[in-house]
This record gives structure tokens, sequence and C-alpha cells, in this order.
């Protein structure tokens, strides 16, 4: 209620305005809805009490985006962000994505690199979300309701394959390398377990004959 809430920005230092996302949505494993907050840098999901999440970001500005999926299409969302991080004289974008549990913590179902810059150089990947199954085949007991999350790399800026010289990141999933065999990346979930496969093409639809009068 409203005092949760003003206990949730006091306890954060936050004001109203600061308040970005105020979302009803089910996201622990318990029956019903919880309040989703997010403001400056933090997560928080309030009921009777409230818990929150520090986002791994320096100021509320390297959050560039937030919400709030149903994957699985089972009724139960997952809180997804993209943020920058800066670091080793470069600077990255990674999206991950959070489930909140029912003891007040939050848990890194996947997390992935979408842009890398160094110096001139620059890497980065589209994302975005597909209906489920539309690029894999689904499995029987696989739901159609939900989302799969497609990756993408994109044609690099300013580098190359022969001077790309990067380590790739080993806390997340580094980022796709356009140059690579594999230029696209294809994540579905299973309850709070994330899977990674190749995306498939889209079978063509078949064109109806028409019937001849």
């Amino acid at each position: 209620g409203v005092r949760t809430f003003k206990a949730f920005l006091s306890s954060l230092k936050l004001r109203r305005g600061d308040i970005t996302l105020d979302q009803l949505a089910d996201v622990d494993t318990a029956s019903g809805a919880e309040r989703v907050l997010a403001g400056g840098r933090y997560v928080g999901v309030l009921a009777d009490q409230f818990a929150f999440m520090q986002l791994p970001i320096q100021s509320a500005k390297d959050l560039k985006k937030l919400e709030l999926v149903d994957f699985d299409g089972d009724g139960r969302s997952f809180v997804l962000g993209q943020y920058r991080q800066y670091g080793g004289g470069g600077a990255r974008e990674i999206v991950s994505i959070w489930e909140f549990k029912g003891d007040g913590s939050f848990r890194t179902v996947a997390a992935f690199e979408v842009a890398k810059e160094i110096g001139g150089a620059k890497l980065s990947s589209r994302w975005q979300l597909v209906p489920r199954g539309s690029l894999r085949k689904l499995a029987k007991r696989e739901s159609k309701r939900g989302f799969d999350l497609l990756v993408e790399a994109q044609p690099p800026t300013g580098v190359d394959a022969s001077n790309w010289n990067e380590t790739p990141a080993t806390d997340v999933h580094p980022i796709l390398l356009p140059w690579a065999e594999e230029k696209a990346t294809l994540y579905f979930f299973d309850g709070n377990v994330a899977q990674m496969t190749a995306p498939e093409t889209p079978k063509p639809k078949k064109k109806r004959r028409r019937r001849r009068k």
C-alpha cells in the first residue's frame, strides 16, 4: 500500500519523480500480482513489504531500458533490463533478465552483451522479442504463448577480424562477432531456465492454389 511505497522511496532516498516504471505483474512463484517499481539504480517489488535490487550501473542514466516480460506464457513475468557499463578503457551494454524469488532476492536468468566500444572500434547486436516458437521447433509440452529473444550481430565500426583483440567477456555471454560463423543466437525459456540455440529460418507459407471455376 501507500505506507510500503513511502518506505521504499525513503529507504533508497528516491523521489516520486525518480520512478520510471510502476507496474502490477505476477513476478514471484505465489499467485497474485505484485507492484514492480524502478527508479534511480534500483528495481523494487512491493507487496506487504518490499524487496529491491541495485542495478550494476554507475548512475540512473546508464539504464537504457527496463520492462517486464512473460517469456513462457505461464503468467509469471521476469525483469528485463538493458544498461551501460564502463571500464577497461571502453564501454559496453548488457541485456540482463532477472527472476524475482519468493525470499526477496533476484537471480540472473540470462545476461549478454549487445554493444562494445574500445577507442574507435564498435561492435553491436540487435535484439528483439519474437513470438515463441517462430524461429525454432517447440517441444510438445511447450505453449505457443510468450516470447523468445533473438540476438543478431550488426556490421562493425572501425574494426574487423584482423584487429579486434578484445578478450571475450566471462561474466556474461560475450558480444556476437559479425565475422564469426554463428552471427545470431536465440534465447528461449522453460520456467526460470534460459537456454540458447541457433535460430531457424521460418518456413515460407504455402500459397493456396485458387480453384478454377
